[in-house]
C-alpha cells in the first residue's frame, strides 16, 4: 500500500507540473503571437479634445523596440495630459516614467520603480507636480505601490500608500480562463490586444488582457490588431492618456 500511494502521490505531481506549464506555455504564446513581434504601436488619435478624431500621441522607441517617449501635439500638453518619457536602467529594464509638460523640465508625474530578483516591479516611489533637477525630482515622493504578480508575471495587486497617513488603498485584478481582466463580467472578442505588443503598454496601463473590450464597433487590420474601436464605456484611457469614447491606432509596418 506504502508503495502504490507513493507511486500514486508522484505520479499525481508530474501530472500537476505538466498541466500546470503546459498552461502558462498557452497562454504566454496567446500573449506574443509570432506575427506579432516586430509590430508596434506608432501612433493613435482620439475624440476627447474635438468632436473628430484627432492626432493624441506619437510613440517614439529605442533600439530595442522599447518605447522612450510619446510626444503630444502642443496644443493638447497640459495638466492630465502630458508628455511620456520611458527611461530605461542597464538590464534594459523600465527604470522611470515620467509625466512631462513641454520644456522637458516641469513635470506632472515620476515614478520610480525597483525589481525583485525576477526581474518584476514591485513597487516604486511616485513623485507628484515638481521640476527635473540634475535628472532627479525636485521634490519628495508623494506615495509608493507595490505590486504583486500571478505565477504568469501579471500583476493582480497593487496596494498604495501615501506620506499624508491615509489608509493604503488595495486594488485586486483578476482574469478568466482566456486570459482577460474581469472577463466574467466583460465581454471581450477574440483578437489581440496591442498592449500585447510590448509588457512595458502592459505595466503602466496594468491590463494583461489577451483580447479587446467589446464597448462598441471595432475594425481590425490584417494581423487581427484593432485598429479603431469605441473605448470609453470600459476605460477611457489608451497608453496612460484620456482618449475620449473612440480610438484609432496606427501600427509600424
Amino acid at each position: 500500500m506504502k508503495k502504490n500511494s507513493l507511486f500514486s502521490m508522484v505520479l499525481a505531481a508530474l501530472f500537476l507540473t505538466f498541466f500546470v506549464s503546459c498552461k502558462k506555455d498557452e497562454i504566454d504564446l496567446k500573449r506574443i503571437p509570432a506575427d506579432l513581434a516586430n509590430t508596434k504601436i506608432y501612433r493613435y488619435y482620439g475624440n476627447m479634445f474635438t468632436d473628430t478624431l484627432t492626432l493624441m500621441g506619437t510613440v517614439n522607441y529605442n533600439k530595442f523596440g522599447d518605447p522612450v517617449s510619446i510626444i503630444k501635439p502642443p496644443q493638447f500638453v497640459g495638466t492630465g495630459n502630458p508628455n511620456y518619457t520611458f527611461w530605461y536602467d542597464k538590464k534594459g529594464r523600465l527604470s522611470d516614467f515620467i509625466g512631462l509638460y513641454s520644456g522637458g523640465i516641469g513635470f506632472e508625474g515620476w515614478r520610480h520603480y525597483y525589481y525583485d530578483k525576477n526581474d518584476r516591479i514591485v513597487r516604486d516611489s511616485a513623485y507628484i507636480f515638481g521640476s527635473m533637477v540634475d535628472g532627479k525630482p525636485n521634490v519628495a515622493a508623494s506615495y509608493a505601490s507595490t505590486y504583486e504578480y500571478d505565477a504568469f508575471d501579471r500583476v493582480i495587486r497593487t496596494t498604495l500608500v501615501d506620506r499624508f497617513g491615509h489608509s493604503p488603498l488595495v486594488q485586486d485584478f483578476v482574469y478568466d480562463e482566456r486570459g482577460n481582466l474581469d472577463g466574467s463580467t466583460t465581454n471581450y472578442d477574440n483578437n489581440f490586444n496591442p498592449h500585447l505588443l510590448n509588457k512595458v503598454w502592459q505595466f503602466i496601463e496594468l491590463d494583461y488582457s489577451i483580447n479587446n473590450v467589446i464597448s462598441g464597433p471595432i475594425q481590425y487590420n490584417n494581423k487581427r490588431l484593432p485598429i479603431d474601436m469605441a473605448i470609453y464605456e470600459y476605460n477611457p484611457y489608451f497608453l496612460g492618456q484620456i482618449t475620449g469614447s473612440r480610438v484609432k491606432i496606427e501600427y509600424s509596418k
